[in-house]
């Protein structure tokens, strides 16, 4: 795991292979593999060009109580997306140190994933966009 310093008050860090879903081919459900290959895809064009998608803790706009209030909402940014087997699997930096261990250790097991189903960029319609990934209990 690396460590970077991007402020003189806090230690961030990488981490990989974070599962953020897992589709279940015996129960009907919104997200498919099919889907999580299109999410994937735009995640892959878009990241270059747009804000890559943040993590945060709970469902709360408001991350205050994790980062400086002149931060944005975010306990880190996804770096890369992919799937593996029937899992949607995930990269993240920029991690507040004080964060990952509890991310490691699935303190926060549950996920939620908040995806744009008809996302437009640059006048063109691509499909489906991940925004954000809310970690809970």
């Amino acid at each position: 795991m690396e460590k970077q310093i991007l402020n003189k008050f806090e230690l961030f860090e990488k981490i990989k292979d974070i599962e953020l879903f897992e589709v279940n081919p015996s129960q009907p459900q919104e997200l498919t593999i099919s889907r999580l290959l299109g999410v994937v895809k735009n995640f892959k064009l878009l990241k270059n060009y747009h804000e890559v998608p943040i993590t945060i803790l709970g469902y709360s706009e408001d991350q205050t109580s994790v980062k400086p209030i002149d931060e944005p909402p975010a306990v880190g940014w996804i770096t890369e997306l992919r799937i593996v087997g029937n899992k949607l699997l995930c990269d993240l930096k920029n991690v507040p140190q004080k964060i990952t261990p509890l991310l490691k250790n699935k303190v926060y097991k549950n996920k939620s994933l908040e995806i744009y189903i008809n996302f437009s960029f640059k006048g063109s319609k691509l499909g489906p966009v991940l925004r954000r990934v809310a970690f809970y209990r």
